[in-house]
């Protein structure tokens, strides 16, 4: 099996630096098939044909990974023998190497199997913890060298983070658009950055809203506005997102819900300052308890947990649209 997809997501083999129907192709030129050698003939062929096409930087485990493909496509040719061709050929071209690629092909045959096996599961994972199970299993089977396979896979998304770094700073530090219009640019350059990085990244749409709400000049410009003012403008930019009227009414909902829970929980801290100001040792202990359980309810004991740890939950930032 030379790749997985789930919705758009592809753990792929690391050999693709050739295209694969290049080497397809190499591989139905024609070999020798007299009845009385073809063991000989082919195991020949085969070990000319690798020389030719991975010989001069078969020292590298990232070309070594490239011989999968060639070994994939001939079991399928040759079912019964394809292994001991390919295992035979690659001891004659590469006598020195052959040991450690013959282990390699077992193991890319050990991660992709795997990759079957755990396919359903792995589906329905979030994006960030599929990739995180199949970067722990990647490296249970191909240890240090995992690093060297998916190399290529790692710059992809580290040039990717680069590029959605510097559209989120440029959209937020831009102060001549609007906010309909930093949403617009954001959807317009994000969702093409993201559109192969399902992987990584998730569903593109609720990322990119949450990035959007998450931007200083958008979080400035809804913080100036009345409160009913502030919600009709943020299910606006939520329909503009895409959202339905049913989604965009239950986010409503939670934000009246959030709204209510910030009210009280910015009276709490201006009451719990007044009791620091007037009372110490065990007053001050029995009157912040009292004062937790008036303003939280069942949750005061783990808000007494969260301040313990130095935790104030609302001394945070607000950001309207998220919390």
């Amino acid at each position: 099996m030379a790749a997985t997809i789930w919705a758009g997501n592809r753990f792929y083999l690391p050999d693709m630096h050739q295209p694969p129907q290049q080497i397809t192709k190499q591989m139905n030129d024609p070999i020798p098939a007299r009845a009385t050698s073809i063991h000989k003939d082919v195991r020949s062929a085969l070990t000319q044909k690798l020389i030719s096409l991975f010989g001069q930087q078969i020292a590298d485990i990232t070309t070594q990974t490239k011989l999968y493909r060639f070994r994939q496509d001939l079991i399928q040719k040759y079912p019964v023998l394809g292994v001991e061709y390919f295992n035979g050929a690659a001891r004659q071209a590469f006598p020195t190497e052959a040991d450690g690629i013959i282990a390699l092909m077992e193991k890319l045959d050990r991660y992709h199997e795997w990759l079957t096996e755990q396919q359903t599961f792995l589906s329905r994972l979030s994006s960030l913890e599929r990739y995180g199970i199949i970067w722990k299993k990647r490296r249970e089977i191909f240890a240090d060298d995992a690093e060297l396979l998916w190399a290529e896979e790692r710059n992809d998304m580290e040039r990717k983070q680069q590029q959605v770094q510097q559209v989120i700073s440029q959209v937020d530090t831009d102060s001549r658009i609007s906010l309909e219009e930093k949403l617009y640019q954001l959807n317009t350059q994000l969702d093409e950055l993201l559109s192969e990085s399902t992987v990584q990244y998730g569903n593109r749409k609720d990322l990119i809203t949450q990035v959007y709400f998450s931007l200083d000049s958008v979080q400035q410009a809804l913080g100036q506005l009345p409160p009913d003012q502030r919600q009709q403008q943020i299910d606006k930019l939520r329909r503009q997102s895409g959202y339905d009227e049913s989604r965009i009414s239950e986010l409503r909902d939670l934000d009246q819900k959030r709204n209510l829970r910030w009210q009280r929980g910015l009276a709490y801290m201006k009451k719990r300052e007044k009791l620091i100001d007037t009372l110490n040792g065990e007053a001050l202990a029995r009157a912040l308890n009292d004062v937790r359980v008036e303003f939280f309810g069942y949750e005061a004991r783990t808000i007494e947990q969260e301040e313990l740890s130095g935790f104030f939950r609302y001394l945070r930032p607000r950001v309207y649209g998220r919390n």
